[in-house]
């Protein structure tokens, strides 16, 4: 037996757009208690759906691009010191 996915879903659903930043919607979804996001465009059709692992992902990888960064920028300053 099938079950409506509106039966299970709280209501209001809640909602972000493509371009919200990643922590905010991270911050509503523990705040609301929340696994998953309705992602809608400008127009409110929905988009897709975004889980707190989705994000979880993304703020990691940003995180490692971002020390990535920066050890390069750090590289040449090393490199100088130790000859």
């Amino acid at each position: 037996m099938g079950h409506c996915i509106t039966g299970l879903m709280r209501k209001p659903a809640p909602v972000c757009h493509p371009g919200d930043d990643v922590k905010s919607v991270m911050h509503q979804m523990t705040r609301d208690r929340c696994r998953h996001t309705i992602v809608t465009d400008a127009d409110n059709a929905i988009a897709g759906i975004v889980s707190i692992g989705d994000l979880v992902a993304a703020q990691l990888e940003e995180s490692r691009l971002e020390a990535d960064v920066l050890r390069d920028m750090a590289r040449p300053h090393l490199m100088a010191s130790s000859v």
